[in-house]
This record gives structure tokens, C-alpha cells and sequence, in this order.
């Protein structure tokens, strides 16, 4: 937990916010991705068969 913390203090502390920025791009687009998709199939699967 300690290591993750200081991981934390490092990115949003002392690096410059450029870097900040683009070391927390990946994370939050593949999270943002998964929650499209989680999203898509949820909309045609939980509804059972229906007419589109």
C-alpha cells in the first residue's frame, strides 16, 4: 500500500502536469473502454429478443 501511495504523491506531486497527464491517459481510456462495452452488451443482451 505504502508503494502505491508513494507511486501517487510521485505522479501528481512532482511530475510536471504534462507527464501527469499522459501517464493517467491509458488507465482511464481502457476503464472508459470497458465500460462502453460493458454498456453495449448490456443493452442488446439484457432485454431477451426484442424487434429492432
Amino acid at each position: 500500500m505504502a508503494e502505491a501511495e508513494n507511486r501517487n504523491i510521485e505522479i501528481f506531486e512532482k511530475m510536471p502536469v504534462p507527464d501527469a497527464v499522459h501517464t493517467m491517459v491509458v488507465p482511464t481510456i481502457l476503464g472508459q473502454l470497458i465500460i462502453l462495452l460493458y454498456s453495449i452488451a448490456d443493452t442488446f443482451l439484457s432485454e431477451g429478443p426484442t424487434t429492432l
